[in-house]
């Protein structure tokens, strides 16, 4: 006789589960855990014979457990695992020091599972979160994970939609939610969920090998334990960053070249002058932003100073409008907006949002550029720069979108801009503000009024 599939996935998922528990199931995992219970030095003969509904004293004479002799090749076997756990925990914690925490357990996961799709969430005051999903309800895999400390999976578990979402971005529609767990205490310890995605025959397998998710755990608990220790050299560092910055010049040097020689095959009553100015212009921003790297002490407060607002806001603006026929860019700038903040900030600031809005636009779209002038509050004047677009609005759930590593976007570079439009204003002594809707997004960025 054949065994369906699922009955066997069933015993070898529960058959270690506590008796009580297992009635009405498969008789292949009741077997299973009639003959695990048997084996323990006092065995439940009761609850045997109720799971299986025979008598007890049927049990009595199997109960105990036997005598075995290890085969030599059993003691390498295990000897074998044991020290390649080892070593991979040792391996492991040297990577620590070389790579961040995620790249670390990708790597443990593909020599554990075979499998490099891998998402961590740690806890926020309102659910779990990787820095782009936020798992609050309850029935979520990743939740049920952290709040029993118990490996969670999709066979097993039902799944909400966001789970399903989760694994789509890692390319699978099957996976286990594992929790990490600081100690022994229980879900109370958890600091982490791995969310791994995998087919299902892997899962399977999976299921019938605790050893690895143990040894997975336990690795994982160490890196969130340690603290990767690495002997930095300053002198090293230093010398580095001025290689790096030397390098990054050099290809900023060669095209500003080339935007010279085009200007001047172009002549000088060329309409792209204009956007070349603007080109030849954020390519020396961009050189100087690295040059400052030279001496961070020095550039510490280089928020300081006073810009034109109107000015700037055309110039970069006119980066994105210029040649776009699919986007509206509308101006409703005040007769004179001058703001303490140094000119190269608010050109950053102005960038990050208007690049964000240009991003989530569609043809026909818009986008609407404000300044206020001469707004007092509690006795100071204050500059009021609005950033509105007609796009989508901005997803919820995706937790506080001015923290670093927040976003709704992919790639390596991910949640960063509005971190930095945050930490320019509020280092110039200004503050940012918004609001969105499925009809569009507003940003606000209010800064101190400079006199004239």
């Amino acid at each position: 006789m054949r065994l369906e599939e699922s009955k066997l996935s069933q015993a070898l998922r529960y058959f270690q589960c506590p008796l009580e528990t297992l009635h009405g199931t498969h008789l292949v995992t009741s077997v299973l855990a009639v003959a695990l219970e048997l084996n323990e030095s006092s065995p439940d003969i009761p609850g045997c014979a109720s799971l299986l509904t025979v008598d007890p004293s049927i049990l009595e004479g199997l109960a105990g457990t036997p005598e075995r002799i290890e085969a030599p090749s059993d003691v390498e076997t295990r000897f074998s695992e044991t020290l390649a756990n080892a070593n991979l925990y040792a391996s492991t914690l040297r990577l620590a020091a070389t790579m961040d925490r995620l790249d670390c357990l990708r790597e443990v996961s593909t020599a554990l599972f075979s499998s490099d799709r891998i998402s961590v969430y740690t806890q926020r005051n309102s659910g779990w979160h990787n820095g782009h999903l936020l798992f609050e309800v309850p029935q979520s895999l990743v939740v049920t994970a952290a709040s029993t400390g118990c490996p969670v999976s999709t066979v097993a578990h039902a799944m909400t939609v966001m789970d399903d979402e989760a694994l789509q971005d890692l390319g699978t529609s099957e996976g286990i939610a594992l929790p990490v767990l600081l100690d022994d205490g229980g879900p109370g310890s958890c600091v982490a969920v791995v969310l791994l995605g995998m087919d299902t025959s892997l899962l399977m397998t999976l299921t019938s090998r605790p050893e690895l998710l143990d040894a997975f755990n336990s690795i994982a608990r160490g890196l969130f334990q340690v603290a990767p220790s690495r002997d930095i050299d300053l002198e090293d560092v230093d010398n580095r960053a001025r290689e790096i910055i030397h390098e990054a010049n050099n290809p900023l040097s060669t095209v500003q070249n080339y935007l010279k020689v085009l200007s001047l095959k172009l002549g000088p009553e060329h309409d792209a002058q204009s956007t070349l100015e603007s080109i030849s212009s954020e390519l020396m921003r961009a050189a100087d932003i690295i040059r400052s790297f030279r001496d961070i002490p020095e550039s510490a407060g280089k928020g300081q100073g006073v810009c034109d607002i109107n000015k700037s806001i055309r110039t970069v603006a006119s980066l994105f409008d210029e040649g776009n026929e699919h986007i509206r860019f509308n101006y409703q700038l005040s007769r004179q907006a001058l703001a303490a903040i140094g000119t190269d900030d608010f050109k950053q600031i102005a960038t990050n949002l208007i690049k964000n809005a240009v991003e989530e636009l569609s043809p026909g779209d818009s986008i609407t550029l404000k300044t206020e002038s001469n707004l007092v509050s509690q006795g100071n004047h204050w500059v009021e720069v609005t950033i509105i677009d007609s796009g989508p609005g901005i997803q919820t759930g995706v937790g506080d979108i001015f923290e670093r590593g927040i976003s709704t976007k992919a790639g390596a570079h991910a949640g960063e801009g509005l971190a930095v439009v945050k930490h320019l204003t509020e280092r110039s002594g200004g503050f940012v503000s918004y609001r969105t809707s499925p009809e569009g997004s507003e940003f606000r960025i209010t800064l101190k009024q400079a006199s004239s």
